[in-house]
């Protein structure tokens, strides 16, 4: 049996934190299980709330292009640091500006993840939900290339692969 999505939940904020990513500050996991068996009938995670909003509809704010340019550079400190979110969508990630215009990124739904993960492919795949629109997404893998110093049109061309191949399974 593999871990519970509660338990991966809570190690996985507890790296990110050691990592000097942002996620609200977990507090711990509880596990129910069936009566006089190891089977788990249910688990909970809980984590202080953040009461920052989502990345949902981050293409439509005031502030697009630093929006865009910061966020590109937390996917490429992401990689950097081999944190693959295999469900790195706009709902999972929460945003903050502070008093000085900065952006800031927190993350959520932390049971599918990985670390230490070097595959470039693989990585690049948490390019495959950050938007609804094929043109935003490829932006942002536009941003993330110059923040990692990666080839822009290359990254482009891999993020619209992987966006059109998820995108068509969708459908």
């Amino acid at each position: 049996f593999r871990k519970s999505k509660a338990q991966r939940s809570y190690e996985h904020a507890m790296r990110l934190l050691q990592l000097g990513f942002d996620t609200p500050q977990p507090m711990g996991y509880a596990e129910v299980r069936v009566a006089g068996s190891a089977l788990l009938r249910r688990s909970f995670y809980f984590s202080a709330q953040l009461p920052w909003p989502n990345m949902r509809f981050w293409e439509s704010d005031k502030d697009y292009d630093h929006l865009r340019d910061a966020w590109g550079a937390e996917i490429a400190r992401l990689h950097q640091a081999g944190v693959w979110m295999k469900d790195h969508s706009a709902g999972n990630i929460l945003r903050h500006r502070d008093d000085n215009g900065h952006w800031h990124f927190a993350y959520v739904d932390l049971n599918r993840m990985a670390f230490g993960v070097t595959d470039e492919h693989r990585l690049m795949k948490m390019f495959k939900s950050v938007s609804t629109a094929l043109e935003f997404t490829v932006a942002l893998a536009r941003s993330y290339a110059l923040a990692a110093g990666k080839d822009p049109d290359k990254a482009a061309s891999m993020a619209e692969k992987i966006y059109r191949r998820f995108n068509r399974r969708k459908h």
